[in-house]
C-alpha cells in the first residue's frame, strides 16, 4: 500500500522534477568503488527488474534463468520498486542465501544505479565484482551516467549499437556484448490456446511495445500507416497492436487510434498476458512488423523470429546485430533529429530512424498476399533465431569476469532457485 502510494506521488510529479531529484540523490549518494578492493570469488547475483513486463525486466528473468539452467550458484535481487510500476510479483531486493564474494549482474538503468545501491547496501555489494548490463537506444548517451560508470568494474551491452554509444562515456571501462539470452526451443509458432478467436482465418500483422519505453521511438503510428498502405481494403487482414502500460501516458493510445481512424481491421490491445500468453499472442501473428525510430537491443523482433514468423523491421541500431536480408525485411530509413513528446529523448541533440512508410507498405503487402513467402522467410528467421541465440554462442560471448568469480562448485540441487 505505501509503495503503491509512494509510486503514484512519484508518477504524478514533472519530468523536470523528477530529474532534479534524481541527479541531487545521485550526487549524493554515488560513491565510486575503491580501486583494487578486494572481491573474493562466490555466487552470482542478477540484480533487475524481475517484476516487471519490460524489455529490461524481461531481459534480466532470461538471464536469471540461463544461469539456473546451468546449475550455477545465482539469486535475483529484485529491484522493481524502483520502475514506475510493478507489474507481479518477482522477489525480495536482495537473497538472503547469496554469498559476501561473487559477481553482481546490474540489469537495471544507469541512473537509478546508486538508489539501488544505497537499498541494498554497500555491505552487500562492496566485496562483488560488479556489471552494468545496460541498454540506450540513441548513439549519444547521457553525461549524468558517467556517475553510474563509478559503480560498476565492466560493462554488458546488448549490442554493438549500445556498446559503441556507452563507449563515449565509459572511461576505459572494459565494455563486452552481450546479447540478450533467447530460449528459442520455448518459442511456438502456433498458439496452444488461439488468442484472437475472432480473427480465424485473417492475416494477422502484430507489433507491441511498453508505452514507458518510450511512444516515439516504437513509432506505431508508422506500422498503422503502413498497414494502411498495404491492407486498408483487404477483409482478410489485420493489425494487432498490443500497448503496455499505457496508464504512464494515456495519449500513447489515442495517438495510435488517431492514425488508425477510418481502419475497421486494426485491434489495439492493452491486456497484461504472462509470458505463456505472450507467446501465444505472438505464436497467432503470421507478421511481425517494427517500424522503430532506434532500439537498444530490438526483443520483439528477435522473439519474431524465434517463433518462425516474417519479420519486417527499420534497417537501423540494435536489431542489426541479428537481423540480416537473408531472413528479414529491413526497411530504409532517413537519419533525422530526435523529437519526442514525452520529452526523454529530446535533450541529447542526437539522430534516429525514420523509416521509409511506403516501401514498408509495400513490403507488408507483398508479405500479406504470399503465404510462401511468409513461410520460407519465418524458416530462415527460425534459423537464424537458433543460430545467433544458441545456448552454445551465447556461453562463448560471456566475458571471462564471470568464471573469475565463481567458486569451484555447482549451485546444490537442495537449494531454492
Amino acid at each position: 500500500m505505501i509503495k503503491n502510494a509512494i509510486r503514484f506521488l512519484w508518477s504524478i510529479q514533472p519530468r523536470k522534477m523528477r530529474r532534479f531529484e534524481l541527479d541531487v540523490l545521485e550526487l549524493c549518494l554515488t560513491q565510486a568503488l575503491p580501486e583494487n578492493r578486494p572481491t573474493p570469488r562466490g555466487d552470482i547475483v542478477v540484480c533487475g527488474f524481475l517484476g516487471t513486463a519490460s524489455g529490461i525486466g524481461q531481459g534480466a528473468r532470461q538471464m536469471l534463468h540461463f544461469f539456473e539452467e546451468m546449475n550455477l550458484p545465482v539469486w535475483g535481487a529484485n529491484a522493481s520498486r524502483f520502475a514506475i510500476l510493478e507489474d507481479f510479483e518477482g522477489g525480495p531486493l536482495w537473497p538472503a542465501q547469496a554469498s559476501a564474494g561473487g559477481i553482481v549482474i546490474f540489469h537495471i538503468n544507469p541512473d537509478i544505479m546508486s538508489l539501488v545501491w544505497r537499498a541494498i547496501g554497500r555491505k552487500h555489494l562492496i566485496s562483488r565484482y560488479s556489471v552494468g548490463v545496460w541498454a540506450w537506444e540513441l548513439d549519444v548517451p547521457p553525461e549524468r551516467w558517467r556517475r553510474a560508470v563509478n559503480l560498476v568494474d565492466e560493462i554488458w551491452a546488448p549490442s554493438t549499437f549500445v556498446a559503441q554509444a556507452l563507449s563515449k562515456i565509459a572511461g576505459g571501462k572494459p565494455i563486452h556484448v552481450l546479447p540478450h539470452y533467447l530460449d528459442v526451443a520455448s518459442f511456438r509458432s502456433q498458439p496452444a490456446h488461439d488468442p484472437l478467436p475472432a480473427l480465424q482465418g485473417k492475416t494477422v500483422v502484430f507489433f507491441s511495445y511498453d508505452v514507458r519505453s518510450l511512444h516515439a521511438r516504437k513509432n506505431p503510428e508508422a506500422v498503422v500507416e503502413a498497414f494502411r498502405l498495404a491492407a486498408a481494403n483487404n477483409p482478410q487482414a489485420a493489425l494487432v497492436i498490443k500497448i503496455n502500460n499505457n496508464g504512464t501516458w494515456p495519449e500513447a493510445r489515442a495517438r495510435v487510434e488517431c492514425a488508425a481512424e477510418g481502419l475497421s481491421n486494426v485491434i489495439i490491445m492493452e491486456d497484461k498476458l504472462s509470458d505463456d500468453g505472450m507467446r501465444d499472442l505472438l505464436a497467432r501473428a503470421d507478421i511481425v512488423m517494427s517500424l522503430h525510430r532506434s532500439e537498444g537491443f530490438g526483443l520483439l523482433m528477435a522473439e519474431g523470429m524465434a517463433a518462425s514468423k516474417p519479420v519486417i523491421a527499420t534497417g537501423w541500431s540494435g536489431n542489426l546485430d541479428f537481423m540480416t536480408p537473408s531472413c528479414s525485411v529491413l526497411i530504409d530509413y532517413t537519419l533525422v533529429p530526435v523529437e519526442d513528446p514525452q520529452h526523454i529523448y529530446d535533450k541529447y541533440g542526437a539522430l534516429w530512424a525514420e523509416p521509409d512508410i511506403a516501401q514498408a507498405g509495400a513490403a507488408l503487402k507483398r508479405l500479406i498476399e504470399d503465404p510462401a513467402e511468409r513461410q520460407r522467410l519465418g524458416q530462415a528467421a527460425r534459423a537464424q533465431a537458433e543460430a545467433f541465440f544458441s545456448k552454445e554462442a551465447w556461453i562463448k560471448l560471456l566475458p571471462s569476469s564471470l568464471a573469475g568469480a565463481l567458486e569451484k562448485r555447482p549451485r546444490s540441487s537442495t537449494e531454492a532457485p
